[in-house]
């Protein structure tokens, strides 16, 4: 296996440790810690992991998967088209979530570019109260409804 892609090794890994089912307990637990393992040796991070970990929670998908291999002479095809499949769901999640948080910072980079940047000597762009507004929006910690209130009243 040494000429296929990493990916496809360590989910090779991963089925070949659950089909041997060595342990009374914890053989689903070891096989991702060993697939999560061969994937960091060859360089990807912690978070997709995690992400993985997630996806094998899909229990039924999964032992389905296992049996299918079993059942096809062991062709690994569907244990490999079901890992594959789940890293591409969780690199899309994760690829969502850093897309959010990029789009938050750079909004949030140009509401404070905006508040420094004078429309006239004495007249801001954008004013300090908004800024707070804007503020308490992208860090979520107020209900819209709260922040009504507030708007009204003092801000934070």
């Amino acid at each position: 296996m040494r000429g296929h892609d990493p990916l496809v090794r360590a989910l090779a890994a991963h089925y070949h440790l659950a089909a041997m089912h060595p342990f009374l307990d914890g053989n689903g637990c070891t096989a991702r810690a060993m697939e999560a393992f061969f994937l960091q040796r060859c360089g990807l991070r912690d978070t997709l992991f995690i992400a993985m970990s997630n996806y094998y929670e899909e229990k039924t998908p999964y032992l389905q998967a296992l049996a299918d291999v079993r059942a096809n002479g062991h062709d690994l095809t569907p244990f490999l088209s079901f890992g594959l499949k789940g890293i591409d769901l969780q690199c899309r999640r994760l690829f969502d979530e850093i897309r959010v948080n990029v789009s938050r910072a750079l909004y949030r980079n140009l509401m404070f570019d905006l508040f420094n940047r004078l429309k006239s000597p004495r007249k801001r762009v954008i004013a300090e109260r908004q800024i707070k507004i804007l503020t308490l929006l992208l860090d979520r910690t107020m209900t819209f409804g709260e922040l009504v209130g507030a708007a009204e009243g003092d801000l934070p």
